[in-house]
Protein backbone atom coordinates (compact mmCIF):
# COMPACT_ATOMS: atom_id res chain seq x y z
CA UNK A 1 0.00 0.00 0.00
CA UNK A 2 2.78 2.20 0.25
CA UNK A 3 5.12 4.31 2.92
CA UNK A 4 2.04 6.19 4.31
CA UNK A 5 1.17 2.11 5.33
CA UNK A 6 3.98 2.62 8.15
CA UNK A 7 3.06 6.48 9.49
CA UNK A 8 3.22 6.08 13.10
CA UNK A 9 -0.89 7.02 12.60
CA UNK A 10 -1.57 4.68 10.34
CA UNK A 11 -4.93 2.84 10.98
CA UNK A 12 -4.19 -0.51 9.90
CA UNK A 13 -2.04 -2.24 11.98
CA UNK A 14 -0.48 -4.76 9.94
CA UNK A 15 1.32 -2.96 8.55
CA UNK A 16 5.25 -4.50 7.68
CA UNK A 17 8.00 -3.00 10.23
CA UNK A 18 11.09 -4.24 10.98
CA UNK A 19 11.67 -4.08 14.57
CA UNK A 20 14.05 -1.48 15.53
CA UNK A 21 16.86 -2.85 17.70
CA UNK A 22 16.50 -1.75 21.35
CA UNK A 23 20.59 -2.29 21.52
CA UNK A 24 21.50 -0.03 18.71
CA UNK A 25 18.98 2.23 19.82
CA UNK A 26 20.06 5.50 20.37
CA UNK A 27 18.93 9.13 20.22
CA UNK A 28 18.60 11.16 16.85
CA UNK A 29 20.94 14.04 15.93
CA UNK A 30 18.57 17.56 16.07
CA UNK A 31 18.56 19.78 12.90
CA UNK A 32 20.62 22.95 12.48
CA UNK A 33 18.52 26.42 12.93
CA UNK A 34 18.26 26.65 9.54
CA UNK A 35 15.75 23.13 9.30
CA UNK A 36 14.15 24.45 12.93
CA UNK A 37 12.48 27.60 11.05
CA UNK A 38 10.83 25.17 8.70
CA UNK A 39 9.56 22.86 11.90
CA UNK A 40 8.10 23.14 14.97
CA UNK A 41 9.24 21.32 18.25
CA UNK A 42 10.07 18.14 18.36
CA UNK A 43 6.95 15.44 18.47
CA UNK A 44 7.81 13.16 21.41
CA UNK A 45 4.51 11.23 20.41
CA UNK A 46 5.90 9.60 17.78
CA UNK A 47 8.80 7.21 17.40
CA UNK A 48 11.78 6.91 14.32
CA UNK A 49 10.94 3.82 12.85
CA UNK A 50 14.40 3.35 11.02
CA UNK A 51 17.03 5.54 9.25
CA UNK A 52 16.90 6.14 5.85
CA UNK A 53 18.93 4.84 3.68
CA UNK A 54 21.30 6.68 0.40
CA UNK A 55 20.84 6.79 -2.44
CA UNK A 56 21.55 7.77 -6.14
CA UNK A 57 19.76 10.72 -6.28
CA UNK A 58 21.12 12.00 -2.78
CA UNK A 59 23.84 11.87 -0.31
CA UNK A 60 23.82 13.10 3.23
CA UNK A 61 25.71 16.11 2.30
CA UNK A 62 23.01 17.37 0.13
CA UNK A 63 20.00 16.49 2.01
CA UNK A 64 18.69 18.57 4.63
CA UNK A 65 20.19 16.50 7.42
CA UNK A 66 23.86 17.80 5.91
CA UNK A 67 25.72 19.71 9.26
CA UNK A 68 24.08 17.93 12.12
CA UNK A 69 26.26 18.18 15.23
CA UNK A 70 28.06 15.14 15.47
CA UNK A 71 28.39 13.48 19.04
CA UNK A 72 29.87 10.36 20.01
CA UNK A 73 25.78 8.62 20.31
CA UNK A 74 25.86 9.85 16.46
CA UNK A 75 28.74 8.27 15.97
CA UNK A 76 27.18 5.00 17.33
CA UNK A 77 24.02 5.14 14.99
CA UNK A 78 25.65 6.22 11.38
CA UNK A 79 27.52 3.10 10.16
CA UNK A 80 29.93 4.27 7.63
CA UNK A 81 30.29 0.97 5.92
CA UNK A 82 26.28 1.31 4.72
CA UNK A 83 26.44 4.93 3.79
CA UNK A 84 23.44 5.21 6.23
CA UNK A 85 22.35 8.79 6.81
CA UNK A 86 20.54 9.97 9.70
CA UNK A 87 16.95 11.36 9.12
CA UNK A 88 15.96 14.07 10.87
CA UNK A 89 13.63 13.59 13.86
CA UNK A 90 9.37 13.82 13.24
CA UNK A 91 7.68 17.15 14.33
CA UNK A 92 4.23 18.20 15.76
CA UNK A 93 2.99 19.81 12.89
CA UNK A 94 4.30 20.32 9.43
CA UNK A 95 5.34 23.94 8.56
CA UNK A 96 3.88 25.31 5.54
CA UNK A 97 5.32 28.87 6.15
CA UNK A 98 8.68 27.37 5.09
CA UNK A 99 11.02 28.86 2.63
CA UNK A 100 11.08 27.75 -1.02
CA UNK A 101 14.90 26.83 -0.46
CA UNK A 102 14.03 24.56 2.82
CA UNK A 103 10.96 22.75 0.87
CA UNK A 104 13.19 22.22 -1.83
CA UNK A 105 16.01 20.56 0.76
CA UNK A 106 13.36 18.53 2.24
CA UNK A 107 12.12 16.95 -0.95
CA UNK A 108 15.57 16.37 -2.63
CA UNK A 109 15.61 14.50 1.05
CA UNK A 110 12.47 12.38 0.71
CA UNK A 111 12.48 11.98 -2.95
CA UNK A 112 15.86 12.97 -4.87
CA UNK A 113 17.63 15.80 -6.13
CA UNK A 114 16.00 15.53 -10.03
CA UNK A 115 11.88 15.63 -8.06
CA UNK A 116 13.14 18.20 -6.19
CA UNK A 117 15.24 20.60 -9.35
CA UNK A 118 11.60 19.13 -11.99
CA UNK A 119 9.06 21.05 -9.71
CA UNK A 120 11.18 24.41 -10.42
CA UNK A 121 10.98 23.76 -14.05
CA UNK A 122 9.07 26.45 -16.04
CA UNK A 123 8.29 23.20 -18.32
CA UNK A 124 4.83 22.32 -17.13
CA UNK A 125 5.49 18.56 -17.86
CA UNK A 126 8.37 18.50 -16.51
CA UNK A 127 6.48 19.16 -13.05
CA UNK A 128 3.89 17.07 -14.19
CA UNK A 129 6.27 14.27 -14.36
CA UNK A 130 7.28 14.95 -10.69
CA UNK A 131 4.52 14.81 -9.42
CA UNK A 132 3.56 11.58 -10.67
CA UNK A 133 6.89 10.31 -9.22
CA UNK A 134 5.88 11.89 -5.98
CA UNK A 135 2.75 9.84 -6.19
CA UNK A 136 3.99 6.60 -7.06
CA UNK A 137 6.62 6.81 -4.50
CA UNK A 138 4.11 6.98 -1.56
CA UNK A 139 1.68 4.38 -3.04
CA UNK A 140 4.80 2.35 -3.16
CA UNK A 141 4.16 1.79 -7.01
CA UNK A 142 7.07 1.32 -9.71
CA UNK A 143 6.00 4.37 -12.01
CA UNK A 144 6.71 2.29 -15.71
CA UNK A 145 5.71 -1.14 -14.67
CA UNK A 146 2.47 -0.07 -12.50
CA UNK A 147 3.65 -2.61 -9.89
CA UNK A 148 4.61 -2.33 -6.11
CA UNK A 149 8.38 -2.10 -5.63
CA UNK A 150 9.16 -2.84 -1.62
CA UNK A 151 12.93 -1.66 -2.05
CA UNK A 152 11.47 1.82 -2.93
CA UNK A 153 9.33 2.28 0.01
CA UNK A 154 12.14 0.82 2.24
CA UNK A 155 14.58 3.66 1.07
CA UNK A 156 12.03 6.71 2.92
CA UNK A 157 11.22 7.35 6.46
CA UNK A 158 7.50 7.92 6.78
CA UNK A 159 6.84 10.95 8.32
CA UNK A 160 9.19 13.29 6.61
CA UNK A 161 7.84 12.11 3.60
CA UNK A 162 4.68 13.07 4.00
CA UNK A 163 5.73 16.09 5.45
CA UNK A 164 7.22 17.14 2.30
CA UNK A 165 4.24 16.01 0.14
CA UNK A 166 1.76 18.48 2.17
CA UNK A 167 4.92 21.19 1.14
CA UNK A 168 4.78 20.44 -2.27
CA UNK A 169 1.13 20.38 -2.42
CA UNK A 170 0.79 23.89 -1.10
CA UNK A 171 3.08 25.25 -3.57
CA UNK A 172 1.43 23.07 -6.62
CA UNK A 173 -1.97 23.30 -5.89
CA UNK A 174 -1.38 27.04 -7.29
CA UNK A 175 -0.12 25.96 -10.31
CA UNK A 176 -2.40 27.35 -13.11
CA UNK A 177 -1.67 24.48 -16.05
CA UNK A 178 -4.79 22.38 -15.97
CA UNK A 179 -2.76 18.55 -16.29
CA UNK A 180 -0.14 20.22 -13.35
CA UNK A 181 -3.08 21.11 -11.00
CA UNK A 182 -5.12 17.98 -11.97
CA UNK A 183 -1.77 15.96 -10.77
CA UNK A 184 -2.09 17.96 -7.56
CA UNK A 185 -5.71 16.80 -7.10
CA UNK A 186 -4.66 13.33 -7.33
CA UNK A 187 -1.68 13.73 -5.22
CA UNK A 188 -3.37 15.57 -2.80
CA UNK A 189 -5.79 11.89 -2.65
CA UNK A 190 -2.91 10.03 -2.62
CA UNK A 191 -1.00 11.70 0.74
CA UNK A 192 -4.08 11.87 3.04
CA UNK A 193 -5.67 8.35 1.83
CA UNK A 194 -5.79 5.78 5.16
CA UNK A 195 -5.20 8.68 7.46
CA UNK A 196 -5.81 8.84 11.05
CA UNK A 197 -8.54 11.45 10.98
CA UNK A 198 -8.17 12.00 14.78
CA UNK A 199 -4.01 12.81 14.09
CA UNK A 200 -4.05 16.39 15.23
CA UNK A 201 -1.25 16.95 12.87
CA UNK A 202 -3.54 15.72 9.74
CA UNK A 203 -6.33 17.50 10.79
CA UNK A 204 -3.86 20.63 10.75
CA UNK A 205 -2.32 19.68 7.20
CA UNK A 206 -5.66 19.10 5.54
CA UNK A 207 -7.18 22.52 6.94
CA UNK A 208 -4.43 24.65 5.24
CA UNK A 209 -4.83 22.27 1.94
CA UNK A 210 -8.41 22.07 1.76
CA UNK A 211 -8.98 26.20 1.27
CA UNK A 212 -6.78 25.69 -1.64
CA UNK A 213 -8.67 22.54 -2.86
CA UNK A 214 -12.20 24.83 -2.44
CA UNK A 215 -10.79 27.60 -4.99
CA UNK A 216 -11.14 25.37 -7.69
CA UNK A 217 -14.69 24.61 -7.33
CA UNK A 218 -16.91 25.77 -10.02
CA UNK A 219 -14.32 26.34 -12.69
CA UNK A 220 -14.75 26.91 -16.43
CA UNK A 221 -12.78 23.59 -16.69
CA UNK A 222 -15.40 20.87 -15.99
CA UNK A 223 -12.73 18.09 -14.86
CA UNK A 224 -11.07 20.60 -12.51
CA UNK A 225 -14.06 21.15 -10.80
CA UNK A 226 -14.99 17.62 -11.07
CA UNK A 227 -11.47 16.92 -9.28
CA UNK A 228 -11.98 19.36 -6.70
CA UNK A 229 -15.19 17.91 -5.79
CA UNK A 230 -13.75 14.67 -4.96
CA UNK A 231 -11.21 15.86 -2.71
CA UNK A 232 -13.99 18.18 -0.96
CA UNK A 233 -15.97 14.96 -0.50
CA UNK A 234 -12.82 12.97 0.20
CA UNK A 235 -11.70 15.58 2.99
CA UNK A 236 -15.15 15.21 4.73
CA UNK A 237 -13.76 11.97 7.00
CA UNK A 238 -10.72 13.99 7.77
CA UNK A 239 -12.16 17.50 8.85
CA UNK A 240 -15.52 16.00 9.83
CA UNK A 241 -18.73 17.60 8.06
CA UNK A 242 -19.70 20.53 9.92
CA UNK A 243 -16.70 22.42 9.64
CA UNK A 244 -16.28 21.73 5.85
CA UNK A 245 -19.64 22.85 5.39
CA UNK A 246 -18.58 26.16 7.53
CA UNK A 247 -15.83 26.53 5.25
CA UNK A 248 -18.12 26.16 2.27
CA UNK A 249 -20.67 28.43 3.59
CA UNK A 250 -17.86 31.34 4.11
CA UNK A 251 -16.65 30.67 0.59
CA UNK A 252 -19.65 31.45 -0.86
CA UNK A 253 -20.84 34.27 1.22
CA UNK A 254 -17.15 36.17 0.55
CA UNK A 255 -17.62 35.14 -3.21
CA UNK A 256 -17.51 39.08 -5.16
CA UNK A 257 -17.91 40.16 -8.82
CA UNK A 258 -17.31 37.84 -11.58
CA UNK A 259 -16.08 34.97 -9.81
CA UNK A 260 -19.37 34.74 -7.38
CA UNK A 261 -21.32 32.80 -10.39
CA UNK A 262 -19.07 30.07 -10.53
CA UNK A 263 -18.17 30.17 -7.14
CA UNK A 264 -21.71 29.32 -6.10
CA UNK A 265 -22.20 27.15 -8.93
CA UNK A 266 -19.31 24.81 -7.64
CA UNK A 267 -20.11 25.33 -4.06
CA UNK A 268 -23.55 24.50 -3.82
CA UNK A 269 -22.57 21.80 -6.56
CA UNK A 270 -20.36 20.13 -3.99
CA UNK A 271 -22.74 20.27 -0.67
CA UNK A 272 -24.80 18.19 -3.14
CA UNK A 273 -22.51 15.64 -3.46
CA UNK A 274 -21.82 15.61 0.63
CA UNK A 275 -25.24 15.47 1.44
CA UNK A 276 -25.19 12.26 -1.00
CA UNK A 277 -22.64 10.87 0.09
CA UNK A 278 -22.25 11.79 4.37
CA UNK A 279 -25.08 11.06 6.65
CA UNK A 280 -24.22 13.61 9.67
CA UNK A 281 -25.82 16.68 8.74
CA UNK A 282 -29.28 18.60 9.90
CA UNK A 283 -31.44 20.15 7.30
CA UNK A 284 -30.57 23.52 9.38
CA UNK A 285 -27.30 23.62 8.09
CA UNK A 286 -27.93 23.69 4.36
CA UNK A 287 -31.30 25.69 4.34
CA UNK A 288 -28.39 28.88 4.47
CA UNK A 289 -27.03 27.72 0.94
CA UNK A 290 -30.05 27.48 -0.43
CA UNK A 291 -31.57 30.93 0.39
CA UNK A 292 -27.81 32.53 -1.34
CA UNK A 293 -28.96 29.96 -4.49
CA UNK A 294 -32.72 31.30 -5.10
CA UNK A 295 -31.29 35.25 -4.54
CA UNK A 296 -33.02 37.50 -7.58
CA UNK A 297 -29.37 38.63 -8.16
CA UNK A 298 -28.44 34.62 -8.92
CA UNK A 299 -27.93 33.66 -12.40
CA UNK A 300 -30.21 30.83 -14.17
CA UNK A 301 -27.75 28.29 -13.35
CA UNK A 302 -27.08 29.20 -9.71
CA UNK A 303 -30.59 29.09 -9.24
CA UNK A 304 -30.77 25.59 -10.77
CA UNK A 305 -27.96 24.61 -8.76
CA UNK A 306 -29.75 25.81 -5.54
CA UNK A 307 -33.13 23.88 -6.32
CA UNK A 308 -31.40 20.69 -7.18
CA UNK A 309 -29.67 21.10 -3.46
CA UNK A 310 -33.20 21.54 -2.02
CA UNK A 311 -34.70 18.40 -4.27
CA UNK A 312 -31.69 16.56 -2.64
CA UNK A 313 -32.22 17.21 0.90
CA UNK A 314 -36.42 16.59 0.18
CA UNK A 315 -35.02 13.20 -1.23
CA UNK A 316 -32.40 12.58 1.73
CA UNK A 317 -35.07 13.57 4.34
CA UNK A 318 -38.51 13.52 3.36
CA UNK A 319 -41.42 15.61 3.42
CA UNK A 320 -41.05 16.89 6.59
CA UNK A 321 -37.39 18.75 5.83
CA UNK A 322 -40.08 20.92 3.30
CA UNK A 323 -41.17 23.43 6.23
CA UNK A 324 -37.65 23.90 7.62
CA UNK A 325 -36.86 24.50 3.80
CA UNK A 326 -40.00 27.67 3.19
CA UNK A 327 -38.85 28.96 6.94
CA UNK A 328 -36.68 32.08 5.21
CA UNK A 329 -38.41 32.25 1.87
CA UNK A 330 -40.80 34.28 -0.16
CA UNK A 331 -43.75 32.89 -1.01
CA UNK A 332 -43.03 33.06 -4.69
CA UNK A 333 -39.56 30.91 -3.63
CA UNK A 334 -42.00 28.43 -1.87
CA UNK A 335 -44.25 27.67 -4.41
CA UNK A 336 -41.77 27.02 -6.96
CA UNK A 337 -40.08 24.40 -4.45
CA UNK A 338 -43.81 23.28 -3.20
CA UNK A 339 -44.01 22.38 -6.94
CA UNK A 340 -40.91 20.46 -7.48
CA UNK A 341 -41.17 18.43 -4.73
CA UNK A 342 -44.93 17.58 -6.23
CA UNK A 343 -42.66 16.39 -8.70
CA UNK A 344 -39.91 14.09 -7.12
CA UNK A 345 -43.29 12.62 -5.25
CA UNK A 346 -45.10 12.03 -8.02
CA UNK A 347 -41.78 10.26 -9.46
CA UNK A 348 -41.12 8.58 -6.47
CA UNK A 349 -44.81 7.22 -6.78
CA UNK A 350 -43.94 6.18 -10.46
CA UNK A 351 -40.97 4.10 -9.33
CA UNK A 352 -42.95 2.16 -6.68
CA UNK A 353 -45.82 0.92 -8.97
CA UNK A 354 -47.92 4.08 -9.24
CA UNK A 355 -51.02 4.95 -6.58
CA UNK A 356 -52.39 2.76 -4.28
CA UNK A 357 -56.24 2.10 -4.62
CA UNK A 358 -57.85 -0.75 -2.95
CA UNK A 359 -60.74 -0.19 -4.22
CA UNK A 360 -59.59 -1.73 -7.46
CA UNK A 361 -57.99 -4.38 -5.81
CA UNK A 362 -60.75 -7.15 -7.98
CA UNK A 363 -60.92 -5.40 -10.99
CA UNK A 364 -58.86 -7.38 -13.66
CA UNK A 365 -57.49 -5.89 -16.60
CA UNK A 366 -57.40 -8.31 -19.53
CA UNK A 367 -56.16 -5.11 -22.12
CA UNK A 368 -52.55 -5.96 -21.81
CA UNK A 369 -53.28 -9.95 -22.78
CA UNK A 370 -55.16 -9.38 -25.65
CA UNK A 371 -52.82 -6.64 -26.94
CA UNK A 372 -50.16 -9.13 -26.11
CA UNK A 373 -51.55 -11.82 -28.21
CA UNK A 374 -52.51 -8.98 -31.15
CA UNK A 375 -48.94 -8.09 -31.36
CA UNK A 376 -47.41 -11.93 -31.47
CA UNK A 377 -49.67 -12.48 -33.95
CA UNK A 378 -49.01 -9.65 -36.16
CA UNK A 379 -45.33 -10.64 -35.69
CA UNK A 380 -45.53 -13.46 -38.18
CA UNK A 381 -42.88 -13.82 -40.68
CA UNK A 382 -42.76 -12.52 -44.20
CA UNK A 383 -44.69 -15.23 -46.51
CA UNK A 384 -46.35 -17.06 -43.94
CA UNK A 385 -49.40 -18.73 -44.07
CA UNK A 386 -52.34 -17.43 -41.92
CA UNK A 387 -54.04 -19.41 -39.69
CA UNK A 388 -57.19 -21.40 -40.76
CA UNK A 389 -55.78 -21.17 -44.63
CA UNK A 390 -53.06 -23.85 -44.63
CA UNK A 391 -56.38 -26.28 -45.58
CA UNK A 392 -57.01 -24.31 -48.88
CA UNK A 393 -53.66 -23.70 -50.01
CA UNK A 394 -53.42 -27.17 -50.01
CA UNK A 395 -56.16 -27.73 -51.87
CA UNK A 396 -54.95 -24.96 -54.72
CA UNK A 397 -51.76 -26.99 -55.16
CA UNK A 398 -53.57 -30.01 -55.25
CA UNK A 399 -55.86 -29.16 -58.20
CA UNK A 400 -53.30 -27.65 -60.13
CA UNK A 401 -51.04 -30.62 -60.52
CA UNK A 402 -54.41 -32.46 -61.04
CA UNK A 403 -55.35 -34.17 -57.83
CA UNK A 404 -58.45 -34.04 -56.33
CA UNK A 405 -59.98 -35.89 -53.63
CA UNK A 406 -63.02 -37.41 -54.45
CA UNK A 407 -64.92 -39.98 -52.04
CA UNK A 408 -63.39 -43.58 -51.44
CA UNK A 409 -59.87 -42.98 -53.78
CA UNK A 410 -58.04 -40.38 -56.02
CA UNK A 411 -58.98 -40.68 -59.59
CA UNK A 412 -56.18 -39.23 -61.89
CA UNK A 413 -58.35 -37.42 -64.83
CA UNK A 414 -55.36 -36.40 -66.86
CA UNK A 415 -56.07 -39.17 -69.25
CA UNK A 416 -54.88 -37.73 -72.47
CA UNK A 417 -51.35 -38.14 -71.55
CA UNK A 418 -49.67 -41.71 -72.32
CA UNK A 419 -48.17 -42.89 -69.06
CA UNK A 420 -47.93 -46.59 -69.44
CA UNK A 421 -46.34 -48.83 -72.35
CA UNK A 422 -46.26 -52.45 -72.92
CA UNK A 423 -42.77 -54.08 -73.96
CA UNK A 424 -42.88 -56.25 -76.70
CA UNK A 425 -42.09 -59.80 -74.87
CA UNK A 426 -44.19 -62.81 -74.45
CA UNK A 427 -44.93 -61.79 -70.58
CA UNK A 428 -46.02 -58.49 -71.75
CA UNK A 429 -45.00 -56.67 -68.86
CA UNK A 430 -45.84 -53.32 -67.83
CA UNK A 431 -43.90 -50.70 -67.66
CA UNK A 432 -45.09 -46.99 -65.86
CA UNK A 433 -43.11 -43.91 -67.13
CA UNK A 434 -42.98 -42.31 -63.56
CA UNK A 435 -43.25 -44.12 -60.51
CA UNK A 436 -45.63 -41.61 -59.24
CA UNK A 437 -48.03 -42.90 -62.13
CA UNK A 438 -47.82 -46.33 -61.15
CA UNK A 439 -48.60 -45.70 -58.17
CA UNK A 440 -51.76 -43.97 -58.60
CA UNK A 441 -52.61 -47.10 -61.21
CA UNK A 442 -51.93 -49.54 -58.35
CA UNK A 443 -54.25 -47.58 -55.79
CA UNK A 444 -57.02 -47.13 -58.66
CA UNK A 445 -56.64 -51.07 -58.93
CA UNK A 446 -56.51 -52.03 -55.40
CA UNK A 447 -59.53 -49.76 -54.83
CA UNK A 448 -61.49 -51.66 -57.31
CA UNK A 449 -61.24 -54.75 -55.56
CA UNK A 450 -58.42 -56.29 -57.58
CA UNK A 451 -55.81 -58.61 -55.68
CA UNK A 452 -55.35 -60.95 -58.54
CA UNK A 453 -52.08 -60.00 -60.46
CA UNK A 454 -53.91 -61.33 -63.61
CA UNK A 455 -56.58 -58.70 -63.29
CA UNK A 456 -54.72 -55.77 -62.52
CA UNK A 457 -53.03 -56.66 -65.74
CA UNK A 458 -56.03 -57.10 -68.17
CA UNK A 459 -57.22 -53.46 -66.41
CA UNK A 460 -54.26 -52.26 -67.22
CA UNK A 461 -54.65 -53.26 -70.70
CA UNK A 462 -57.57 -51.88 -70.94
CA UNK A 463 -56.95 -48.36 -69.67
CA UNK A 464 -54.00 -48.43 -71.93
CA UNK A 465 -56.24 -49.46 -74.82
CA UNK A 466 -58.63 -46.77 -74.31
CA UNK A 467 -55.97 -44.32 -74.02
CA UNK A 468 -54.53 -44.91 -77.29
CA UNK A 469 -58.00 -44.90 -78.65
CA UNK A 470 -58.95 -42.11 -77.72
CA UNK A 471 -55.71 -40.96 -78.66
CA UNK A 472 -56.58 -42.02 -82.52
CA UNK A 473 -59.78 -40.35 -82.26
CA UNK A 474 -58.62 -36.61 -82.27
Amino acid sequence: MGILRQLSFWKRGNSKLVPFDERSESRVPEVKADLKSAFSSCDTRLEVQRFRTSTPASSPSESTCSGASESPADAEVEPSASGESAAFSPFDLVDFNASQQEISRAVAHEFGEEVASSLQSTKWDKRLRSLQSISSMLAGRDLEGGKTTKSRTEDFWEVPAWRASCLVLHQVLRDKVIPVNLAALELFRDTFEDLDEAEPEVRHAVGVLIDQVTSRLGDSNVRLHEAARRDVVFAARLLGLPDLLRRLRSRLEEAKGNERNKVHFGVLDTVSALLRAESGWAVEDITGFITLGLEETSGPRIRKAAISLAETVYRLRGAESAEVLFANLRSAKRNLLRQRFEEVDEEQRSEEGGEERPDLDDFLCAAPIRALASASASAALPGAVPQGEEESLMDGILEETGLVFQGAGIANERRGRKSVSFCQFPDDVVEVEHAVDEDLLEHEASSLGLTDLEDEEAILREILMDSEEESDFD
